[in-house]
């Protein structure tokens, strides 16, 4: 077998590949070519991370008063009907309410897609940086005999990575974090699929 790579990049500092809401290249990343069975195609990301999150700074958050405090309009609409269902701060995972009754709750505002979390301060400054997921899946694939390696998928409300109905399809050395919990209307919090095959 020919083991052929098409994405390769200098050794370096690995790129860390984090989609924020004005950016033109939104994951997922859909995989559009396939290798054959006697060429395997190697998409090689050398320590790259996929990561589906938002990182909410001081600038994120407006004052809405009564201690509540508001990400933008449309910053976390639904993505593949599953909205966020947890934030987290550090390593810390702390899922979303309906409401906010206490200083920290947070919930997902359906009506303005946002998130709103109480605080009796901005809330980078009282908790730090805040990660809500933001996107479903790393690298959706359909495509046969390829080869994903050496990715770190982080912080998406479904998957990490998705193939569908492929044959010869490999992940090595892969890696995947805070991956799941994505909601839909009226169901539970989703289980998360690292990496996932479909028929």
């Amino acid at each position: 077998m020919t083991i052929k790579t098409v994405i390769s990049k200098a050794a370096g500092v690995p790129a860390y590949l984090s989609y924020g809401i004005n950016t033109r290249n939104r994951p997922p990343f859909t995989q559009a070519t396939a290798g054959t069975a006697g060429t395997q195609l190697v998409i090689d990301g050398q320590g790259d991370i996929l990561d589906g999150g938002l990182y909410l700074n001081g600038d994120s958050w407006t004052d809405l008063g009564s201690n509540l405090w508001a990400t933008a309009s449309n910053t976390f609409p639904a993505d593949t009907g599953r909205s966020p269902a947890w934030y987290r701060v550090g390593n810390n995972i702390t899922p979303l309410k309906t409401a906010t009754e206490v200083q920290g709750d947070c919930y997902w505002d359906s009506v303005n897609s946002r998130i709103i979390m109480q605080s009796t301060g901005n809330p980078f400054t009282v908790y730090g940086q805040i990660i809500v997921p933001r996107y479903y899946a790393g690298i959706i694939n359909t495509q046969d005999y390829v080869t994903f390696k050496n990715f770190l998928f982080k912080n998406f409300n479904i998957y990490g990575s998705k193939s569908t109905s492929v044959t010869g399809v490999v992940y090595e050395n892969c890696r995947c974090e805070y991956i799941g919990g994505g909601i839909s209307t009226g169901a539970f919090p989703r289980a998360g699929n690292g990496i996932d095959f479909q028929d």
